[in-house]
């Protein structure tokens, strides 16, 4: 009784108590097993896809990073130009800059945080 299939017997057949306690023993092992694959497959499927979804999400968020960061440098030299000076284009773009983060931390600590935490957590379990 090597195997699990060796195992899958009628126990109705079985008359030898150490024969049916061997059985027994087998097919829980099995059982175990089956468990543990489905645990570890199930567990490489969700993390699989939770990869998938960032790195798809953080290579959008490269491409729009610098999307900004060359539209940026436009509006601050365009902005510099109207002021007079390139440098105050800069300066200006950047306190527009300061006021969106300061915004968006205020909204992050409201609501969006949880928000984002919930959303990773059930995209990991599936739902």
């Amino acid at each position: 009784m090597d195997t699990y299939t060796d195992t899958l017997r009628d126990p109705r057949t079985i008359t030898d108590p150490e024969e049916f306690v061997e059985t027994l023993v087998g097919t829980a092992k099995g059982a175990l097993r089956s468990e543990r694959d489905y645990v570890a497959f199930m567990l490489a499927k969700r993390s699989a896809e939770v990869t998938g979804k960032l790195l798809g999400s953080a290579i959008t968020y490269i491409l729009v990073g610098l999307m900004v960061l060359t539209a940026s440098l436009g509006a601050s030299i365009l902005v510099g130009r109207e002021l007079g000076d390139i440098v105050l284009g800069f300066f200006a773009v950047a306190g527009i800059y300061g006021l969106c983060a300061v915004a968006f931390a205020a909204l992050w600590n409201a609501t969006l945080g949880k928000r984002f935490i919930l959303g990773l957590i059930n995209s990991f379990h599936g739902h």
